[in-house]
């Protein structure tokens, strides 16, 4: 992949397969067990990783069990904290734990954590205190596609939050050097803190 200019993958998906009225994760997924998921999801990245290219896993905090497609919609996942816990962010807590260096947000109306019903990729409470504060992830976050109808229909949400959206928008996109230079410096301090060489 690197060889032929793919210095970062938008994979592996990390959605547990659990709702089977699912019309985008399906297939995608690496199945409806948590544990094969995770450790396939897992497995996945590392070899991305072991040859130079940066894994993003996706859709945090977890898409699997919604009945809706997040590029035509905004999904609901209706699920108690304690619920999606301890099913949907183990994936994703054991990809963290293994040192990987990318996560994709996804476009998922959550109120369990945000009541505002601003979409999970543009929810400080989501980004920034769930997988950052809580997971302690500190490698690189992206939104999934912010033409997706899942980010679109924050504008039905009030003018605070359209602004927000369009202010995101723009944002620069990370460029293709940035995120290399990001997953190369990750990388590094990654094996410096296990004494990897």
């Amino acid at each position: 992949m690197q060889a032929h200019g793919h210095t970062c993958q938008f994979r592996p998906v990390l959605d547990i397969n659990s709702n089977p009225r699912n019309p985008v994760i399906g297939k995608r997924s690496f199945g409806e067990s948590l544990k094969n998921v995770s450790s396939k999801a897992i497995a996945y990245a590392k070899g991305l990783e072991s040859v130079g290219v940066m894994a993003v896993a996706k859709h945090f905090p977890g898409h699997g069990d919604t009945s809706e497609d997040s590029h035509k919609t905004l999904p609901l996942v209706p699920h108690s904290k304690e619920r999606l816990m301890s099913t949907e962010i183990p994936p994703f807590k054991a990809y963290i734990d293994s040192g990987l260096s990318g996560i994709m947000v996804g476009h998922l109306n959550i109120p369990a954590w945000d009541a505002t019903n601003t979409p999970s990729s543009l929810s400080p409470i989501i980004t920034r205190e769930l997988l950052c504060d809580s997971l302690n992830f500190e490698g690189l976050i992206f939104t999934d596609a912010l033409k997706n109808e899942g980010s679109i229909e924050i504008r039905q949400y009030g003018t605070t939050s359209h602004t927000r959206r369009e202010r995101h928008r723009s944002e620069p996109i990370e460029t293709r050097r940035t995120v290399e230079q990001h997953f190369i410096g990750y990388r590094a301090r990654k094996d410096n803190s296990t004494g990897h060489r």
